[in-house]
């Protein structure tokens, strides 16, 4: 039985959700008609309205690739030239004894380095170094000796003496010394004796006793008070007369 053209509609075939490898597609083609494998179904660039764009936009992503890679070999170059290292170095120091004293940084300095006395920074650690700041005196800069330095701090205190008629009930702790500035714990009487010299390195301490003393005896009457003069100087002394070593953190935060 022959089949009529008008029996066959395409529209009557079964629907597919999509084409896979191992499905077919039926193509004409001069010899006759054929079936392909869809795996083996190839659209090249020359039929399709997209290749012209998209040889030109792979064009343009080459040359970007080439111009960013050039650029960041000029940056590394750039960078590599201009780099400069990091040097960090720390010490703790002391003034236990005298005006001066030597310590080194850690770590060591490299040779690159360049130490001067404006390179280091200078903090307080306690009370002592707050009162008595130091100031770098010496840097080493030889091959053995790099990185190590020295400080000096200008160690003063301000003395009093009061010298006249001063009787012989004003009495002094240690923070009061009697002609030669010697301390005492229990505190010194004066014998009676008449124009001697009290000094102090407390000045406050000083003149509350000096006005208790004439407050005590002189509240009524004035006699007998005499001639009492005070002076104050100021006097270099070392760290071994105060009560706490001055101690300082130093660093020194350098590039090269």
């Amino acid at each position: 039985m022959a089949i009529k053209k008008t029996d066959i509609n395409i529209l009557d075939l079964p629907l597919v959700e999509n084409v896979a490898a191992g499905d077919y597609l039926v193509v004409e083609t001069p010899d006759g008609t054929s079936i392909i494998d869809y795996e083996n179904f190839i659209i090249g660039p020359e039929n399709t309205t997209l290749s012209v764009t998209v040889s030109s936009l792979t064009n343009d992503v080459l040359d970007l690739a080439q111009n960013i890679a050039t650029s960041i070999d000029n940056l590394s170059t750039d960078i590599y030239e201009n780099f400069k290292q990091l040097y960090i170095g720390t010490a703790e120091i002391t003034i236990d004894s005298g005006h001066t004293a030597t310590s080194y940084l850690s770590p060591r300095p490299p040779a690159e380095v360049e130490l001067s006395f404006n390179d280091f920074i200078i903090v307080p650690s306690n009370q002592a170094a707050c009162k008595y700041p130091c100031y770098i005196t010496q840097v080493d800069t030889s091959e053995d000796g790099r990185g190590t330095f020295s400080v000096y701090a200008p160690i003063k205190k301000i003395a009093a003496a009061a010298a006249g008629q001063i009787e012989s009930d004003l009495i002094i702790d240690n923070s009061v010394a009697y002609n030669t500035y010697f301390n005492s714990s229990n505190g010194i009487n004066f014998a009676d004796t008449m124009n001697q010299i009290v000094s102090s390195f407390n000045l406050e301490y000083f003149f509350n006793q000096l006005d208790r003393y004439l407050l005590d005896k002189y509240s009524v009457s004035t006699d007998n008070i005499g001639n009492v003069s005070i002076q104050t100087d100021e006097l270099d002394i070392v760290a071994e007369d105060l009560e706490q070593a001055p101690s300082y953190l130093i660093k020194v935060v350098k590039t090269y």
